[in-house]
């Protein structure tokens, strides 16, 4: 149960559940950057609506779940090809004990974390939007839940600026978050005035509200630190299910474009990427290929290692013989590297 608190504060960060499960429940380097930058700035909070809040139960508890079923399935094949059939028994972590890690990440700011309550006036405004099926509703496709959480943020922008971080391309114009938002959301007073801003990921979104969390390219002293990025989003890819489609195929890398974060240690920075690649196929295929890998990572430059590595998405398309796009794959979510 949701309890309402009073926050003297000057704005909160909303973050929606698709993004909670993208940076691992703020586990992840960039998840981490936003834990200092909270531990920093005390007039900044998190807010976590009564809607949010219920559906990150659901899925925290899917992730527990997910993640034990995995690790003993491993443990069971590592007692099939070894002969020792103890290992199957190797795991002793519940999904229970999962749940309680992944929330107790929370414990450093819990201080700055607050429920509100959802109340009768947002669920009248977010029932005219279904009703009317305008985003992040549509023709036949009523959000119910995306609409009570604008309808909450709505209600937090009379007394904060918020910044709503959200992947959902139901709030985007055309369904595409480079265009902004939809018409309809963009034209609200709290959105106009300033007091409620949409981001589609948290890495945008640090860059506004805790602008002293980016790292200059010219503080990262490590000379090889893109050559080990493109490195890790190489075979990453390779990796991937969809990459087995092509697997004659050979990687040319055209770029990496790293956005760098700093940590609470000097020297280390979370680092979220997008690497491009050409995709030569075999000598009897047309053309080439495009790709790009987007994820995460942690890079020492000290050390001159990158670490915690975590793929966002994939995207690349084949041509075909006329010249044409045969495929185009977009793989999300995080699992493309599994």
């Amino acid at each position: 149960m949701s309890t309402q608190q009073t926050v003297s504060a000057d704005a909160c960060v909303v973050i929606d559940c698709n993004e909670w499960i993208r940076l691992k429940w703020l586990g992840s380097p960039i998840g981490l950057t936003l834990i200092a930058a909270l531990k920093r700035d005390r007039s900044l909070r998190l807010a976590i609506p009564e809607i949010l809040g219920g559906e990150l139960d659901k899925h925290r508890a899917e992730t527990a779940s997910s993640l034990l079923r995995r690790l003993r399935d491993v443990s069971a094949d590592i007692g099939t090809v070894t002969g020792d059939h103890l290992a199957a028994g190797m795991v002793t972590l519940t999904e229970e004990s999962v749940e309680v890690l992944i929330r107790e990440r929370l414990l450093p700011i819990a201080e700055q974390a607050f429920y509100p309550d959802m109340t009768l006036e947002e669920v009248r405004r977010a029932l005219i939007k279904v009703n009317a099926e305008v985003p992040p509703n549509g023709p036949k496709n009523q959000q119910m839940k995306d609409s009570l959480l604008w309808e909450s943020c709505v209600t937090l922008a009379g007394k904060y600026c918020v910044y709503l971080i959200t992947g959902d391309k139901a709030f985007y114009r055309d369904r595409h978050a480079e265009k902004g938002l939809a018409e309809n959301l963009s034209s609200e007073p709290a959105v106009k005035d300033g007091r409620l801003k949409v981001f589609p990921s948290l890495e945008s979104a640090l860059q506004v509200f805790a602008p002293e969390s980016s790292a200059d390219s010219g503080e990262i002293v490590s000379r090889n630190s893109r050559d080990l990025i493109a490195e890790e989003a190489s075979n990453a890819f390779l990796r991937s299910s969809v990459a087995a489609d092509i697997p004659e195929a050979r990687l040319r890398l055209r770029g990496v474009v790293p956005t760098y974060f700093r940590t609470e240690v000097p020297h280390v920075f979370a680092t979220s990427f997008t690497a491009f690649f050409n995709v030569e196929q075999d000598a009897e295929a047309e053309g080439k290929g495009e790709a790009a890998v987007s994820g995460e990572c942690r890079l020492d430059t000290r050390q001159a290692t990158i670490d915690s590595v975590s793929l966002h998405s994939i995207h690349w398309r084949l041509p075909d013989a006329a010249g044409g796009v045969a495929k185009v794959y977009e793989v999300l979510d995080g699992r493309v590297g599994d």
